[in-house]
C-alpha cells in the first residue's frame, strides 16, 4: 500500500465507500454496518438475524445468528483469505505486514510458539505486570478523566510495551494508536489521512519490535498482540464501564463484568472467512472464494441462545459468546481487562460516567470509543 500514491489511495477507498453507502440506501444491513455511522449499530444486527443467513447485495453472505456463526469459525473449509493466498473481493486494503491475514495452520504455528508467554498459562505471571501499570495510571487522577485516553488505551499500551520488552513506550504508542483502526480499515474505507497513518505505522511498529529483537515468527506474533490485543482491551474496558451503567459490583468480580462485556460489547463486533471450497451451510451453497461476514454482536445477542438478550447481566448463565477461535491475544486482552476493572472498581468504587459518549465512524469491527468522561 506505501506504493500507491495519496490520489490512488484516497479514490481507490472514495469507490468502495461509495458503493457501500449506495448499497445501504436500499436497507441492506450489512452494508449499513460498514458504513460505521451509527451509534448503536443493534437495530441492523436485528434486522440481519431475522434475513437469516443470506448474501447481500455487496456479494457477501451474512451469518447474525449464533449456531450458524458457531459452525462456520469453526469450519476448516473456511480461511481468512481464499485458498490462493488472495484477499477476498470486498477487502479494503490488503495491510500484509499486519499478519491479519495469516491462514489457520500460521496462526496456530504462532499460537503454540507463544503459548508459554503469552498464553492461557501465563496469565498469572502477567497479572501483577497490569496491575502496576492500572494502579500508577489512577494513582495519578485527582479529577475527571478520559475513560479511553488516560486509562483504558494506556493501560493496553504500557502492558504490553513491557511483556514486549519496549524500552520506547512513547514511540510505540504511537504507532499503537494509529494502527488501532487496521481491523476496521480492513472492511470500512478510512479517511485519506489516517490510512496513510496506518500504513506507515505497520512499517515503524515492525522496526520497532525488530530493534527489541523480533524476528521472523516472533515479530508476527508481537504485530498480531499489537493490531489485535490494543484495541481489544481498550474496548474491553471501556465498553465494560458503559455496560455497567449504575452497578457498582465487587472489584472480585471483575472476571464476570469482563466475561458479560464479550457477550454484550464484544471487542470484535464482525469477523470475516472466506470459503475456500464450495460449501453446503445453513440450507446454503457458499461458492468458492466467496467471503462470509460473521456479525459476533448479533449472534451474540440471539433471542434462542440468551434470555434478554439485551440486558447485561454479570450473573448470566448460558453458553460461551461467539469469539474467533485461536486468537493469540484473547488471553492477554482479558486478563489485562478484568486487572483494569477491579483496579477502577477498588479505586474509584463511586465513579460516574458523563454524557456524551463520543465513538469514532467507520469503525464497524472494533467499535472503538474515542471519549467517554469519568468522574472519581
Amino acid at each position: 500500500m506505501s506504493t500507491l500514491t495519496d490520489s490512488e489511495l484516497g479514490g481507490m477507498m472514495q469507490l468502495v465507500r461509495g458503493t457501500q453507502w449506495y448499497v445501504g440506501m436500499f436497507g441492506d444491513a450489512y452494508a449499513l454496518v460498514l458504513r460505521g455511522q451509527a451509534d448503536d449499530p443493534s437495530p441492523f444486527y436485528a434486522a440481519a438475524r431475522e434475513r437469516g443467513m443470506h448474501q447481500n447485495l455487496l456479494g457477501t453472505w451474512v451469518v447474525a445468528g449464533h449456531e450458524l456463526g458457531r459452525q462456520i469459525l469453526a469450519d476448516p473449509r473456511f480461511g481468512v483469505r481464499k485458498a490462493d493466498g488472495t484477499p477476498a473481493a470486498q477487502q479494503v486494503l490488503p495491510l500484509e505486514n499486519s499478519y491479519l491475514g495469516l491462514d489457520a495452520a500460521d496462526r496456530e504455528r504462532l499460537l503454540r510458539q507463544a503459548a508459554a508467554e503469552f498464553g492461557p498459562d501465563a496469565v498469572g505471571r502477567h497479572r501483577a505486570v497490569a496491575e502496576g501499570v492500572c494502579e500508577q495510571l489512577l494513582g495519578a487522577i485527582d479529577g475527571p478523566f478520559d475513560l479511553v485516553g488516560d486509562f483504558a488505551f494506556p493501560v493496553a499500551v504500557r502492558t504490553l510495551a513491557q511483556l514486549l520488552g519496549i524500552e520506547d513506550d512513547e514511540r510505540f504508542a504511537g504507532y499503537c494508536a494509529a494502527v488501532g483502526i487496521a481491523q476496521d480499515a480492513l472492511l470500512s474505507p478510512q479517511r485519506l489521512a489516517p490510512a496513510r497513518e496506518l500504513v506507515d505505522a505497520l512499517d515503524g511498529l515492525g522496526e520497532q519490535l525488530r530493534e527489541s529483537g523480533k524476528h521472523g515468527d516472533s515479530l508476527a506474533a508481537a504485530v498480531l498482540l499489537v493490531v489485535h490485543g490494543v484495541p481489544a482491551v481498550t474496548s474491553l474496558v471501556t465498553n465494560a464501564v458503559l455496560a455497567l451503567g449504575d452497578q457498582r459490583p465487587d472489584p472480585a468480580l471483575a472476571p464476570k463484568v469482563v466475561a458479560e462485556t464479550l457477550r454484550f460489547d464484544p471487542p470484535e463486533h464482525v469477523r470475516t472467512v472466506v470459503a475456500h471450497t464450495d460449501v453446503e451451510i445453513g440450507g446454503n451453497t457458499v461458492a468458492a472464494d466467496s467471503q462470509v461476514a460473521v456479525l459476533l454482536a448479533a449472534a451474540n445477542r440471539d433471542p434462542e441462545v440468551y434470555a434478554d438478550p439485551d440486558h447485561f447481566d454479570i450473573h448470566r448463565q448460558g453458553p460461551d459468546p461467539l469469539a474467533p477461535q485461536g486468537e493469540l491475544a484473547a488471553p492477554l486482552a482479558r486478563f489485562t481487562a478484568e486487572a483494569a476493572l477491579s483496579t477502577l472498581l477498588t479505586t474509584f468504587p463511586t465513579f460516574s460516567v458523563e454524557a456524551p459518549v463520543l465513538r469514532r465512524r467507520r469503525s464497524p469491527v472494533t467499535r472503538g470509543v474515542l471519549r467517554a468522561t469519568v468522574r472519581p
